[in-house]
């Protein structure tokens, strides 16, 4: 019985709801629009949230009616109203629930940011039952002169929803002054937990875990933050060990010096290119790397400066051992060259000075790896077939026999290396 009740109620309500549709002319509605779908969507369309006045909870203030001083359309997120002074006196200054047109099929309930008669970031269409979601098919179009009331429906909803744990609380909570609780189920405020926090643990000690005190002020009190025996920036005990020092105990009058310190950048280190000024007289005499000097401001060595000044005598072959050439030398200095060979240069074995034409100073110090800085030639009167002068030409030596009084050759060479 009780269905066949409820089923005979929907539909009548359809009937009403069709019968005021057809006495409905909605205002700045093309003619196109079918007015059906709207009464459908109603029984269809899903609420949708839509967030547009800035508290979440309304002001209510009691007895506060006006009218629209110019009309909206369903799709609006403003008004202006044609007065904004309460009982009071006072002038609309905040977020405020409003019913439009109430009692009419155009009745809606809206939320609004106003400051004076002008309200903004509207959120149209308040569900009867959330009194914050936003109905699609609950958003009218209002004509001017549209009645405008501040109404507690939303709040009161918004409130209950809350209370019963359905909604959340928006903002913080406090009391006016600090309560004493005495039941499990009261809400404590911040200073009873914090007095719990402080009291309710045992003190620290060496042996036992528990509430303590830093050393210092710490870089943030909302972020208070002690340091571990693990943290890096705490000295291990090697380190503490170290910070005794070398020679007496670091003090005021005895500090350790640091790398920037002046003191320290004026001292000769082992390592790295430094210049040092002023004259450094030397108790012993310095020892210097086993190389000879590259550059001409380069310390020498002694054995660099025994082997350029001590004369040797030394030869070397070419020609596959066929052609040994003689010298004497002291250090890039050579002198005394002469070839000797009794199959290749005429003479029957006998040591042949260097012809002046170049190529055989050239062939020995290409021989010895050296690159010519200079050379010296001496005339030297030669009698006919009795003296010969050596050159090298066509990868071999050959002998040249002098018909000439005077012949020029080759009495030394300098090389760069």
């Amino acid at each position: 019985m009780k269905n066949k009740i409820q089923k005979i109620f929907i539909g009548i309500s359809i009937i009403v709801i069709l019968a005021m549709g057809f006495m409905y002319v909605p205002t700045k509605v093309s003619a196109s629009q079918n007015f059906f779908q709207k009464i459908v969507s109603i029984f269809t369309k899903k609420p949708t949230v839509s967030l547009g006045a800035t508290n979440p909870i309304p002001t209510p203030i009691a007895l506060f009616q006006t009218s629209l001083a110019s009309s909206i359309t369903s799709t609006s997120t403003s008004m202006t109203l044609v007065s904004a002074t309460d009982k009071d006196g006072n002038t609309l200054n905040g977020t405020y629930a409003f019913i439009i047109d109430e009692g009419t099929s155009s009745e809606e309930f809206v939320n609004a940011d106003c400051v004076s008669t002008s309200c903004t970031n509207m959120t149209r269409g308040l569900s009867v039952v959330t009194g914050t979601t936003s109905i699609t098919a609950l958003k009218k179009d209002h004509r001017r002169g549209s009645s405008v009331k501040i109404t507690d429906a939303p709040q009161l909803l918004i409130l209950s929803r809350i209370i019963n744990g359905i909604s959340t609380f928006p903002n913080k909570l406090s009391y006016t002054t600090h309560p004493t609780f005495d039941s499990d189920t009261q809400i404590i405020d911040k200073k009873y937990q914090d007095d719990l926090a402080s009291t309710g643990a045992v003190i620290a000690s060496d042996t036992a875990k528990g509430i303590s005190k830093i050393s210092v002020a710490p870089v943030s009190s909302t972020n208070p933050i002690a340091v571990g025996d693990n943290d890096p920036r705490v000295p291990t005990q090697g380190e503490n060990d170290a910070l005794v020092g070398t020679y007496g105990s670091p003090s005021s009058s005895n500090k350790f010096v640091t790398e920037t310190d002046p003191n320290f950048t004026g001292i000769v280190k082992t390592t790295g290119n430094q210049t040092i000024a002023g004259i450094k007289t030397f108790s012993s005499i310095p020892v210097l790397p086993n190389s000879d000097p590259v550059n001409a401001n380069d310390a020498v060595r002694k054995y660099y400066v025994d082997t350029l000044v001590a004369e040797t005598t030394d030869s070397i072959t070419d020609d596959g051992g066929l052609v040994t050439i003689y010298f004497n030398k002291r250090g890039k200095f050579y002198y005394n060259i002469r070839a000797i060979s009794s199959s290749h240069i005429q003479g029957n074995g006998y040591a042949c000075a260097m012809r002046n034409d170049g190529t055989g100073v050239t062939r020995l110090a290409s021989l010895l790896g050296k690159s010519i800085s200079t050379y010296s030639v001496q005339q030297q009167q030669v009698s006919a077939n009795t003296m010969t002068t050596s050159y090298y030409s066509g990868g071999r030596w050959n002998g040249y026999s002098s018909n000439a009084l005077n012949e020029g050759i080759i009495t030394n060479m300098t090389t760069s290396n």
